[in-house]
């Protein structure tokens, strides 16, 4: 039996699907199908878990359909400002701040 799937935003609206897939259903093979029609950078989930690259079996036997939710990603850069006399020059830690920020404190 074929599952049906679909992709959901976060205000509810569709954003990909319905479609139908044999089971099992991995979470590659949705990640792949969605990334076809999605060029903006996504996470999906489906009920608290992360759909990840690794294989992930989707759709219990009873399950007619299966609805996920994405999330899409910001691309989020660091901004520092002042006055170079009081602190405000960035530029000795802007290779530190350049990539790989994951928080600030």
């Amino acid at each position: 039996m074929a599952l049906r799937v679909v992709v959901h935003n976060i205000a509810g609206e569709i954003v990909v699907g319905p479609s139908e897939f044999q089971r099992p259903v991995l979470g590659s093979q949705l990640r792949s199908w969605v990334r076809a029609v999605v060029s903006r950078p996504f996470r999906l989930a489906h009920g608290d878990h992360l759909v990840v690259e690794k294989p992930l079996q989707i759709g219990e036997q009873n399950e007619e359909e299966v609805l996920l939710n994405i999330v899409f990603l910001q691309n989020l850069c660091v901004v520092t400002w002042g006055f170079r006399h009081s602190g405000g020059d960035s530029s000795a830690v802007a290779h530190r701040l350049a990539a790989g920020v994951t928080s600030i404190t």
